[in-house]
């Protein structure tokens, strides 16, 4: 599933998953549990070792739909709302045990302010992001 989220091919995340796996916190999710809730604050990321998560949302009819899927030896989160420290608009859920290094919002801070490269890695996810949703809302076209 190496190519399945487009992004992962497009950057190398080397420095930003060593850190996340040096000063994260190791945590065990079980099948079913969530990561995050849709409307709730998106406090922390991670890096999933094992497992696999998958992302819905719950539209204003009550409507269900799932959105994206992230696997093993990937991030899981949602980017936007923890950047900003925000509500999630999605659900994001264990199809499995798994077992992700989490960080918070300052430690993520902490390490774009590290040097150059590490701010123009945060540079360059946040716009490979927004050409995914890009190319996703066009594609509905």
């Amino acid at each position: 599933m190496e190519d399945f989220n487009k992004y992962t091919s497009h950057i190398n995340y080397s420095p930003i998953v060593d850190f996340t796996l040096q000063q994260g916190k190791e945590t065990s999710y079980k099948k079913g549990e969530y990561f995050v809730r849709q409307g709730e604050a998106c406090k922390i990321m991670g890096f999933v070792v094992s497992g696999s998560f998958r992302y819905c949302c719950v539209n204003s009819l009550g409507e269900s739909s799932i959105v994206g899927y992230t696997f093993d030896h990937s991030f899981v989160g949602n980017y936007p709302a923890f950047q900003l420290q925000d509500q999630s608009n999605v659900d994001i859920q264990a199809l499995c045990d798994c077992t992700v290094y989490v960080i918070n919002h300052s430690q993520l801070a902490d390490f774009y302010d590290i040097n150059n490269d590490h701010q123009k890695l945060g540079r360059r996810i946040a716009e490979t992001l927004l050409w995914e949703i890009y190319d996703r809302m066009i594609s509905m076209y």
